[in-house]
């Protein structure tokens, strides 16, 4: 049966009323703007009231057969500007209920109005609406689509510092005035049509008057309101505008020249130029305000206008309009309609105070002072508080200091304040709310219906990207980038979109992100922004760190704090302390990193940031493992996930609550860590489902340590698949190399030799010079277990060194102590006992429990391999007994099956020649057991020394 269709064309519900004849929908009378699809989408529903109208049905509506686009991201994107034109929302709707799974239901009450057209069109074909709702031939255009695909990716995070880098990205916020473009039809390949674009370069207090330089700010964020409404003009947001005035000057008095109009066009993708003066008249009471406006051609430097307004400077807004209206007709824009008033008026504060406190507010922020905005926007909002763009700019003031619940509390006030606002502003209010709850995913959502629908908008294509990294949605971050350099120029060759690309490629491709990074930097020089070339310069310092160029590192940190310190980015100056200390502690100098540090952490409580002091006390905690003063690295780490639940960041929860993890293991609590990792997991997994590589991974090399293959194995394949479809090549070969730490475990030696070597050459190609080293020795490790003991023995003494060299104790005393096992297997007992001994020398300064407890096992087996039945009498080997006795109990408690294991095997060995029938009880035992449990391994080596004991017993004749 089919569903009933409506007998007229004319639809009301709420206070809303939808014209199916003319794809029209008003509120109260007032036009509310909806593009075709969502309003194909809004009839589909309307047909059927109380109805469930699923996905397909949907699908056929809009996409039919041989349409070839990305259907879920369409649907939502389209489904977002219903909701927004109709002030619905999904958790509590009003209007439209979604049927998880399913498709959607309208759920008000519909009424109908008679036709009065011809009845012949009682069956109008939506799929031939056009964007303005005239009909169109079936021929007209093609169905718009969308950039992007979902998949699931993720961004590592090490040393708290690359949180505070991408967060830089992220927090490129644009607060438009209904800026918006019309949505584009064209085909995906073809060139994506531009509107022109005005920056307001601010007004000139002639004056002089302290008390009235708040104006030049209002005034101009006046101004970008009035030209954008009608979406025929796009405007550059005020921060840029502010970053490059900041960055590279140019007069306030006198007429910009040729010169200077085109490199200010050129920094800023505009084709227009707006500027001017004001100066008050009159005393108090009355005063009134003289505003000067000239618009300026700014490749030719032309002065297209010039008008002059005076009005009371009690209703400002009027007289910036009148202005406004002058330079459109001179640029032969329409008049503002009277379905853009209410948005217009709803981006204005209601009264003088209001707009006085934003404009400082804004200007303060602008000006890096997050604490000074946040104070200057909270008067904002109590002097007008139903005001939504200064709750959003509170919110943005209160997450820059890492104050998450605050943030997240003015943004929902923003939000539940946008009804008024264009559906621009309101799809960037909701992306900023969802972006306060950490919740990537929603936040990208909105920003993709912006983008796919205002094409020639860079910022729209800038905030996407940017959230699909924080995401993780690495590959679709690059299509969204690869869009934006289809853009006519300045626009493609805008440096912020390297910068973004960087970052999406960071993880596995180290040879780009450097071409990236230098063209970033090269394209900010010539445009004069030094902002962005200093904050290329720290993602290029951190990355010549990673790779082992010291020298060259701190060379470009350096500049970047230099500019910072020039530009008066305190936040700036922090994160290259914070890099400057991961230096000092890579050198040794850990005494010194500490130092650093607390400046850095001075500095970050000076700005009122929590999120930074996080970042700070987090790498604060990374020096502390690294003198393995454990205990103050997990006191530092837990401070730190204090600071980022305070600021909301879940990823730097997330970081922090993994490196506590990895100091529990490393103190031998493994299930305290299990349950940690756990934790850092649930985390991940509430940002984006995709998350977690890092926690899954680890919790599979703990099981495997507990002697749980079976879930070990387990949470690998997850984790193997997670790190993969990641593409972070650092995690992905950790991930292979706990895989290899399996397949040794299993007795399967050449595949754990094909895993490691995989990791191996993943690191390679990464340039992860810090991670080599120990792959090299599980791979020693794998040769060594094979009994080819002298290529053994090479490696493992080419590895202390260079360990030693690098003065990591913790990797030398390991290399040391498996050149000792190798050396005593070769039979060169003393080699062994001075390998074993400057093992035991350099591990004093590490706190690693399991490092410890091998260096005893691998004490005991040197003594087992060098005596004799009477020596096995001494007491000398009694305590050796005891020793490992102890280990074994030690283990057995710290649910260390792996190390139990271990000190079982040189048990046996210890008391091959003094008790061998005691010996022959406990390998059988051993071999029986982890043959069930699946260690092939373990078993195999104590079924050897199992036949040797029983070849010892039949020489002894017992």
């Amino acid at each position: 049966m089919q569903d009933p269709e409506l007998s007229s064309f004319v639809v009301r519900f709420g206070t809303f009323e939808a014209d199916l004849h003319n794809g029209l929908l008003h509120r109260k009378g007032i036009r509310v703007k909806l593009q075709e699809q969502p309003f194909r989408i809004l009839a589909l529903l309307l047909e059927r009231p109380g109805q469930v109208v699923t996905r397909e049905a949907i699908r056929q509506a809009l996409w039919p057969d041989g349409t070839f686009v990305d259907f879920d991201g369409g649907l939502n994107a389209a489904m977002k500007k219903l909701r927004v034109a109709l002030n619905d929302a999904s958790e509590k709707p009003q209007f439209i209920e979604t049927i998880p799974k399913r498709g959607y239901r309208f759920i008000a009450r519909v009424t109908q109005e008679a036709p009065e057209a011809d009845s012949s069109l009682q069956n109008l074909d939506f799929g031939s609406l056009p964007a303005n709702g005239a009909r169109r031939s079936p021929t007209d255009g093609t169905t718009p689509r969308l950039a992007m695909q979902q998949s699931g990716q993720r961004i590592t995070i090490l040393l708290g510092i690359f949180l505070l880098v991408l967060a830089g990205i992220v927090a490129y916020r644009w607060h438009g005035h209904g800026r918006s473009a019309v949505a584009t039809t064209e085909a995906a390949m073809k060139p994506i049509p531009t509107r022109r674009a005005a920056a307001v370069l601010g007004f000139n207090n002639v004056s002089g008057k302290p008390e009235d330089a708040w104006l030049s700010t209002a005034l101009s964020e006046m101004m970008s309101t009035e030209l954008a409404a009608g979406d025929k003009l796009h405007l550059v947001p005020g921060e840029d505008v502010s970053n490059l005035q900041l960055s590279a000057p140019w007069s306030q008095t006198d007429t910009l020249g040729q010169p200077t109009t085109s490199r200010i066009g050129t920094a800023l993708n505009s084709d227009l130029l707006v500027l001017g003066s004001y100066t008050s008249v009159g005393g108090p009471g009355s005063r009134q305000l003289r505003l000067d406006v000239r618009l300026q051609d700014a490749k030719t430097g032309e002065i297209l206008t010039e008008v002059a307004e005076i009005g009371s400077e009690q209703n400002l807004f009027q007289l910036v309009s009148r202005a406004g209206r002058r330079m459109r007709n001179r640029l032969g824009i329409p008049s503002l309609q009277q379905a853009d008033e209410p948005s217009v008026f709803a981006s204005m504060p209601a009264n003088r105070e209001a707009a006085r406190f934003y404009a400082l507010g804004l200007d303060r922020l602008r000006q890096f002072d997050a604490f000074g905005a946040a104070e200057l926007l909270d008067q904002a909002v109590k002097a007008d508080p139903k005001f939504s763009l200064a709750h959003s700019m509170l919110s943005d003031a209160w997450q820059h200091l890492g104050y998450g619940q605050r943030a997240k509390k003015e943004a929902r006030k923003a939000l539940d304040l946008s009804t008024n606002l264009s559906q621009t502003q309101k799809l960037l209010i909701e992306a900023h709310y969802y972006e306060t709850l950490g919740q990537m995913e929603e936040a990208a959502s909105d920003y993709h219906a912006l983008y796919a629908y205002y094409p020639d908008c860079l910022e729209c294509g800038l905030s996407l990207s940017a959230a699909q990294i924080q995401a993780g949605h690495l590959q679709d971050a690059i299509a969204t980038l690869n869009t934006l350099r289809r853009l006519p120029s300045p626009l493609s060759e805008d440096p912020r979109i390297d910068l973004n690309e960087q970052w999406a490629v960071s993880t596995y491709d180290r040879l780009r992100q450097y071409e990236l990074l230098e063209s970033t930097a090269r394209k900010a020089t010539a445009r004069g922004q030094k902002l962005l070339y200093a904050r290329a310069k720290v993602s290029e310092c951190t990355n010549l760190l990673f790779v082992g160029r010291p020298a060259e590192a701190i060379a470009t940190c350096d500049e970047a704090r230099s500019v910072f310190e020039t530009l008066g980015d305190r936040a700036g100056v922090t994160k290259t302390l914070m890099l400057k200390a991961a230096r000092q502690s890579d050198e040794g100098h850990h005494e010194l990193s500490l130092q650093t540090l607390k400046q850095a952490l001075q500095l970050a409580r000076e700005l009122g940031s929590s999120e930074l002091v996080g970042s700070v006390l987090n790498g604060m905690g990374n020096t502390y493992e690294r003198m393995n003063l454990l205990e103050e690295a997990a006191r530092s780490f837990r401070d730190s996930r204090k600071k980022y639940k305070e600021s909301g960041n879940k990823s730097g929860i997330s970081a922090t609550t993994g490196n506590l993890a990895d100091v529990l293991a490393s103190l031998g609590d493994l299930r305290a860590a299990e349950k940690t990792y756990e934790e850092a997991l649930q985390i991940d997994e509430s940002i984006a489902p995709a998350r977690g590589c890092y926690s899954v991974y680890s919790i599979a090399s703990l099981r495997l340590t507990m002697g749980d293959l079976k879930t070990a194995r387990s949470h690998i394949e997850s984790a193997l698949k997670a790190c993969a479809a990641q593409m972070i090549a650092r995690e992905n070969g950790f991930a292979i190399g706990v895989m290899g730490d399996i397949l040794k475990s299993e007795g399967n030696l050449p595949g754990a030799r094909e895993k490691y070597q995989e990791a191996l050459e993943i690191y390679n190609k990464a340039d992860a010079q810090d991670l080599i080293p120990s792959m090299k020795m599980n791979l020693a490790l794998v040769v060594l277990e094979e009994g080819h003991t002298a290529e053994a023995e090479k490696s493992l003494r080419d590895l202390s060194a260079s360990f030693e060299q690098r003065k990591d104790s913790d990797g030398a005393s390991n290399a040391l102590m498996l050149l000792s096992r190798a050396l005593q297997l070769e039979g060169k007992p003393d080699d062994a006992r001075k390998s074993l001994f400057r093992a035991e020398q350099l591990s004093r300064s590490v706190s690693d429990w399991t490092l410890k407890m091998s260096l005893v096992v691998q004490d005991a087996r040197v003594k087992a391999a060098t005596g004799s039945a009477p020596k096995m009498q001494s007491e000398a080997f009694a305590v050796a007994r005891a020793h490992l006795q102890t280990v074994i109990a030690a283990a057995r408690k710290q649910g260390n099956y792996t190390m139990e294991c271990e000190a079982h095997l040189a048990l046996g060995e210890l008391e091959l020649h003094s008790n061998p029938p005691v010996a022959r009880v406990q390998l059988e035992t051993l071999a029986k057991e982890t043959h069930d449990r699946g260690f092939e391994l373990v078993s195999r080596k104590a079924t050897q020394l199992l036949s040797t004991t029983q070849a010892l017993h039949r020489y002894l004749g017992r």
